[in-house]
């Protein structure tokens, strides 16, 4: 069974859209509208990765720090619009897996989950 992908996104219509694409291949998926609700979740709950819109809620380099504090194993993929992050220069060296352009292709978005999946059987 595969272990749960949390995605993080504020507009909850979004944030179904891309856990029904996980659905399909199999993926067992968990949504949070905000941040607070995803960290109480990965305090208790072990997680292969999580996906998060960088655009819309409110994270920087200390929130991905102290993510991978909490799951050091946790995959990170980030969501944006936006080419350029200097805000998160070193999240992104660090700690954030990809990035993924908005609108996700949903066929990048399960080829790199496949490979965090493969990366995580092997280790």
């Amino acid at each position: 069974m595969e272990q749960e992908i949390a995605i993080a996104h504020p507009n909850e219509k979004d944030g179904r859209r891309l856990g029904e694409i996980l659905v399909r291949e199999s993926y067992q998926i968990k949504v949070f509208a905000n941040i607070e609700d995803l960290l109480a979740y990965l305090e208790t709950s072990p997680c292969r990765a999580v996906i998060i819109d960088i655009d819309e809620l409110p994270v920087d380099k200390q929130f991905f720090r102290n993510l991978k504090r909490l799951q050091p194993g946790l995959s990170i993929l980030a969501l944006s619009s936006r080419s350029f992050h200097p805000e998160l220069e070193e999240a992104m060296s660090r700690h954030i897996y990809a990035c993924l352009n908005k609108p996700v292709d949903p066929e990048e978005m399960i080829y790199l989950l496949k490979g965090i999946n493969n990366a995580a059987q092997t280790a």
